[in-house]
């Protein structure tokens, strides 16, 4: 459609251009996504994502990763709460408002560059799906560093976010993970909430694992940006130790620098077995996993996780980094450090423990998931908090407040 559109114009003339900034306008937006009778209603910019509403609601991929479900529901909240929803692509610089928007709810990119054409009177909110821009980097840099310095490997930077000061120009802020997130979001002085994310009962696996064999299998999957969730470190560690078996589930081929310099780790290594993508619905997926024991997972920084909570709801034990912001009381194990001694250590300790210990940490492992990382606990926790959000906005006094809100000074603390 967009070549049918555009090929009538020259490449380099003025109309190209003009054509072409216009079609990215119109295609950053989808107006009123549930069509629904707008007399009288007050109006959402919801700007996250486009897909979710371009999916259909039983669509497979709302399986595979929190945020496409998360999207719609913020979207459904909003609309049982009597907005009409227009969906936003929060990335697409190309946005301006068509309409007067009584509350805008932005993923990061938006709200900074759209904050004088909004009303005075919208109540803007913050939405942090990831660590703050500053954290994020810092972390993702250090990684690659420690990557060079042992291996004179110069991996580029996958995981790096622009800055933006959304969270400084929202009236509130809402965060998903836990304290390690809200540390990150430290300088913020005005009213901060925290939801948990969830995971699709489907994906709970109540398996039984024969722990003689799983207590020498372990698993590690992820996204992209292979050195900033420590796929580089748990490659290093499992090729220092034979005796044990290590699955990996991510897009190591997708990064051509990794790939190269871990070829013989990913594909030369006889106990380590790259997997490539894996949909986390499939039956390939839960068949490693009943015959794995534990999560390793030194990231340098997540908003919880998406594959923490999937591996927890299938009984897989969690060995992860404190970074990777999920609460794991008395299911799994909280690395000290991200070196490979200590990685090593912490493997070869696990192992060791008695079946009865791995099985009671594999049962704590999915009641943490079943009990707080729920979709109808998601969604009753979002719409306590933006009803609050909400409520609060129409207050007169804060809404003198927000008309006379000033960016406060920036003071960055390691």
């Amino acid at each position: 459609m967009k070549d049918l559109f555009l090929r009538s114009f020259d490449n380099h003339s003025l109309f190209y251009k003009l054509a072409l900034h216009f079609y990215k306008q119109r295609t950053a937006i989808i107006p009123n996504v549930f069509k629904d009778s707008e007399r009288g209603k007050p109006r959402v910019g919801l700007s996250y994502m486009l897909l979710p509403f371009q999916m259909d609601e039983n669509d497979p991929k709302f399986l595979n990763h929190s945020n496409l479900w998360r999207n719609r529901c913020i979207a459904e909240i909003f609309r049982e709460m009597g907005y009409i929803v227009d969906a936003i692509d929060a990335r697409n610089q190309f946005f301006q408002p068509l309409a007067k928007y009584d509350v805008y709810f932005d993923d990061g990119w938006n709200l900074e560059r759209l904050k004088k054409r909004l009303p005075v009177n919208c109540t803007k909110i913050f939405f942090g799906t990831t660590l703050h821009w500053l954290d994020r980097n810092r972390l993702e840099f250090t990684r690659l560093n420690e990557l060079m310095q042992r291996r004179n490997v110069l991996v580029p930077p996958k995981r790096i976010n622009d800055n933006f000061q959304s969270d400084l120009l929202a009236d509130a802020v809402v965060l998903i993970g836990n304290r390690v997130m809200r540390e990150s979001y430290r300088h913020i002085n005005k009213p901060v909430y925290q939801v948990s994310i969830s995971v699709p009962e489907q994906l709970i696996d109540d398996h039984e694992k024969t722990w003689q064999k799983a207590r020498r299998n372990f698993l590690w999957i992820g996204g992209g940006g292979c050195v900033h969730k420590g796929l580089d470190l748990v490659l290093e560690a499992f090729a220092k130790m034979p005796e044990f078996s290590l699955h990996v589930f991510g897009s190591a081929n997708k990064e051509p620098e990794f790939e190269k310099a871990f070829h013989t780790e990913l594909y030369g290594t006889e106990n380590i077995k790259y997997h490539g993508y894996v949909d986390v619905a499939s039956r390939l997926f839960s068949e490693i996993c009943r015959e794995c024991s534990a999560l390793i997972y030194p990231s340098a920084g997540e908003a919880t996780g998406n594959v923490n909570l999937i591996s927890m709801a299938k009984g897989i034990i969690p060995i992860i980094s404190s970074k990777c912001a999920v609460d794991v009381d008395g299911a799994g194990v909280v690395l000290p450090d991200c070196s490979i001694q200590t990685i090593c250590s912490t493997v070869r300790d696990f192992a060791a423990l008695s079946e009865a210990e791995l099985e009671q940490r594999s049962c704590r492992a999915r009641e943490i998931v079943r009990t707080r990382h729920t979709r109808d606990g998601f969604r009753a926790a979002m719409s306590d908090v933006l009803g609050t959000i909400l409520e609060q906005s129409e207050d007169p006094d804060h809404r003198c407040r927000k008309t006379t809100t000033t960016i406060p000074r920036l003071e960055y603390r390691a």
